[in-house]
């Protein structure tokens, strides 16, 4: 049977039967094969769908890869029908080609369709099936058993092979980056995350005591990717394993042939990343206030009491906080453990390194690591290149916290309390410079309304109006160009361990979403890199 003959059958069969339905024909076609002329058949209306081109001169249906005729047959609309003349065609065939092979997207694997002859078509021989599905782009990785049994059983059954695994490649491996093995127990921060969005807290463990000589970490050395191969022999490049740099400081030493960081003297560690610090500590007992003055030291320091308002506390290293922070600074190049809160809104806390702190009160903390919360964070303003967790009765009211990493609080928001804004998955230098340019929009704007309220409308010809118009369409321009996510192999998210209430604003990366009512315990994330904010249920184990 011809391709002709078997469409004038579907549209026949379709009449009788009245709906629509989906058909393959059984004859193997190569590209660039004449299937049939353009006006072959009366009473039809054509829809040339995938794997199928015109020749040059319109006339003819060609075939524009190897596979197998698929016809969907449907009723044209009533209105359709009535614009066109009075013979117009009552059936519509969509007609594309079902490839012989599909190859998916990554090219490391390949699928076989291949349908049993009916109708008088014939199934080509297997070293011809071969060579069109080398033809098609398949050339390595082609598994000749699979191949060989599918064929066998296609023509020894007459069961069509649908979507059949016949070749898979060889996928790049990327390299392992160089990462950091201590040899001394530091603590972690912000805590072992569990799976019902709880935070198994470890006490965080700070001025550790080394020993002269004493090993502290060995650097283990980035490894190179193995590259790959895909189902139609081009070479996938890997990518090599990501270097750190390893810096120390003061009494202690990197040995690059060994990969070695060791003690020179005895003393106290602080560790940032990858850098480390052997030195001094300074003890203050009781507060920070006008009996010690302001605190700058190039060590480590503990305060077992509070730090009272107006006072600096500086260090190289870390700095431990028996009481409270209040309305003072506190800057570190290390990290910040502070046992009490941080209150006042003039209280300002820097580290480099990790914060960890009971709760925050209109005040403010930023982190070159993660910042971990144990109460609340209530009007004040959060900032983690990191992640900001919460212990499990934490609550964010108010304020803004903001992270590069992702955020877990146990409560969001309150009735009574102003917005509260979470914002996760960001590159925190382009969000400032987004905030610097809102900030600047709003400016032009109130300027340009006072200006129309002077001059009024039908007098806006001038120079001033027409600065203004142009600054708000470059800061326009600006912002569209800005992206603000994070990027990374690991998506941000937000994880709520109890209750979300609405008002929150929430956004992470690129996209933002206000929050219009109550949730219970929710995960908030995106399921695609520019996707929008969802909300989800928190699962729980």
């Amino acid at each position: 049977m011809r391709l002709t003959d078997f469409l004038q059958r579907v549209a026949d069969d379709f009449r009788a039967q009245t709906h629509s339905g989906e058909c393959a024909w059984s004859g193997l076609v190569t590209p660039g094969e004449t299937l049939f002329s353009a006006a072959f058949v009366k009473g039809l209306h054509l829809v040339l769908g995938e794997g199928l081109a015109l020749s040059a001169n319109n006339t003819n249906c060609l075939a524009a890869r190897h596979g197998f005729p698929l016809v969907t047959a449907m009723a044209q609309a009533a209105n359709e029908a009535a614009a066109q003349s009075q013979n117009a065609p009552s059936v519509s065939l969509t007609i594309s080609i079902l490839p012989l092979v599909s190859i998916s997207d990554d090219g490391l694997a390949a699928r076989l369709n291949l349908l049993p002859p009916e109708d008088g078509a014939t199934l080509p021989d297997f070293l011809e099936l071969t060579a069109r599905i080398r033809e098609s782009g398949v050339v390595y990785g082609l598994k000749n058993d699979e191949l060989r049994r599918l064929y066998d059983e296609v023509s020894r059954n007459a069961v069509a092979a649908r979507n059949q695994l016949i070749a898979f490649a060889d996928a790049a491996t990327p390299g392992e980056d160089a990462s950091l093995r201590m040899e001394v127990e530091v603590g972690a921060i912000p805590g072992k995350l569990l799976d019902d969005g709880r935070i198994d807290f470890r006490e965080r463990r700070i001025f550790v005591a080394v020993k002269k000589d004493q090993l502290l970490a060995v650097k283990v050395s980035a490894t190179r990717g193995r590259g790959g191969k895909d189902v139609r022999g081009e070479e996938i490049p890997a990518r090599d394993g990501v270097d750190i740099e390893v810096k120390t400081a003061d009494l202690c030493v990197f040995h690059p042939e060994s990969g070695e960081i060791r003690a020179t003297e005895a003393g106290i560690l602080s560790v940032v990343g990858a850098s480390f610090r052997v030195s001094a500590k300074q003890d203050i007992s009781g507060d920070v206030d006008f009996s010690t003055g302001n605190i700058r030291f190039q060590g480590n320091v503990e305060i077992t009491g509070s730090i009272q308002p107006g006072f600096i506390v500086a260090s190289r290293g870390d700095i431990k906080i028996g009481g409270d922070v209040q309305s003072a600074t506190v800057k570190s190049h290390g990290n910040v453990v502070i046992a009490g809160g941080v209150v006042g809104e003039s209280s300002d806390v820097r580290a480099e390194g990790d914060i960890d702190l009971k709760f925050i009160e209109r005040g403010k903390a930023t982190s070159g690591g993660s910042i971990r919360i144990r109460g609340g964070a209530y009007h004040s303003d959060m900032t983690a290149e990191g992640d900001i967790q919460g212990g499990p009765d934490s609550r964010f009211v108010g304020g803004e916290i903001r992270c590069g990493g992702s955020i877990t609080v146990g409560v969001v928001g309150s009735a009574t309390a102003a917005n509260t804004v979470l914002a996760a998955g960001l590159h925190l230098r382009r969000y400032r410079r987004y905030l610097e340019i809102i900030e600047r929009r709003e400016e032009l704007a109130r300027a340009l309304d006072k200006l129309i309220q002077h001059r009024g409308e039908r007098n806006l010809n001038c120079d001033a109006y027409i600065d203004l118009q142009e600054e708000l369409a470059e800061a326009d321009r600006a912002l569209a160009a800005l992206d603000l996510g994070r990027g990374g192999p690991h998506p941000a998210e937000i994880r709520v361990t109890r209750e979300l209430r609405a008002g929150a604003h929430l956004r992470i990366g690129n996209a933002a979403l206000v929050v219009e009512s109550d949730y219970a315990a929710s995960r908030i994330y995106q399921d695609e890199a520019d996707g929008p904010v969802l909300i989800a249920p928190l699962k729980t184990r």
